[in-house]
């Protein structure tokens, strides 16, 4: 596959184009063009005294509206924060760094990866089988 300059352009573009940056007081939203499975956009924010990503537990609050043991599969969280050089801390998944949007990228595709796993019914009802074998 060959990807020609303007494509690439026409990409990093659309990025930017949905990109929504709004102040709610101590802190900076950031409306990504990231978006979940059901088509809602990912929401980052970033402390006004700090440089850092985060998505505000949102994520983490999502996983225990499915009812799924927190403590049993934060080992995955902390796995998947891992591999896209997130911190998972404080139910928080975050980046510090002052290189910005391939940092926010990251936490993008952590988020995703997380809700899009455990998004999935079949997915969350083997979690909670193998999480039952394992006790």
């Amino acid at each position: 596959m060959y990807l020609h300059p303007d494509e690439v352009k026409e990409d990093i573009d659309k990025f930017t184009e949905a990109l929504v940056v709004k102040d709610d007081g101590d802190k900076i939203v950031i409306v990504t063009a990231f978006t979940y499975p059901d088509g809602d956009h990912i929401e980052l924010y970033m402390p006004k005294d700090v440089l850092c990503f985060t998505d505000g537990g949102n994520t983490i609050s999502y996983i225990r509206e499915l009812d799924v043991p927190l403590e049993k599969i934060e080992p995955v969280i902390d796995r998947i924060a891992k591999v896209n050089s997130v911190r998972y801390k404080n139910g928080e998944l975050m980046v510090f760094s002052v290189v910005m949007i391939p940092n926010l990228i990251n936490v993008c595709f952590a988020v995703a990866m997380l809700r899009g796993i455990l998004g999935s019914k079949e997915i969350r009802e083997n979690l909670k089988e193998v999480i039952e074998q394992i006790e």
